[in-house]
């Protein structure tokens, strides 16, 4: 029997703590909704971030293996801003070509979460070569 390829174990445990930010998301929003009800958008950014953040944290230690820093937390904000409008913008899409709005919005998940997975593995918590010079180190001999 083949072997499944290793980062499909770090794919399911991207959707796995995407769930999780899920559950944070729906929590946070139901305790800041009361003192924000008047203002739906920012109640909703701020679960919003705060599932980001928990995201972080966890795609760091249990997905990627890495530790917590303010470059990674950036680029992974980053990432989730750009696969969060992609998926805002397949679902108004198809929402606009009369697709049932639930349905278009489990259709758009998967782009963000792909596009989220690959950008994260290639960017936002690549770690450099272990003989890679620090990119200021290389700027200061010049001068």
């Amino acid at each position: 029997m083949k072997r499944l390829p290793p980062w499909f174990f770090r794919l399911v445990r991207y959707a796995l703590v995407g769930g999780t930010g899920v559950i944070v998301n729906f929590a946070v929003l139901k305790g800041v909704w009361p003192a924000l009800h008047s203002s739906p958008a920012v109640a909703n950014a701020v679960a919003t971030e705060a599932a980001i953040l928990s995201n972080y944290a966890l795609n760091s230690r249990f997905t990627f293996h890495t530790s917590l820093g303010w470059g990674t937390w950036f680029r992974y904000n980053l990432v989730s801003l750009l696969g969060g409008a992609l998926q805002v913008g397949v679902f108004t899409l198809l929402v606009h070509f009369h697709v049932y709005y639930l349905l278009a919005n489990l259709l758009a998940i998967p782009l963000n979460t792909i596009v989220g997975f690959v950008l994260s593995t290639r960017w936002a918590f690549r770690t450099p070569p272990a003989n890679a010079e620090p990119v200021l180190d290389t700027a200061s001999r010049r001068g």
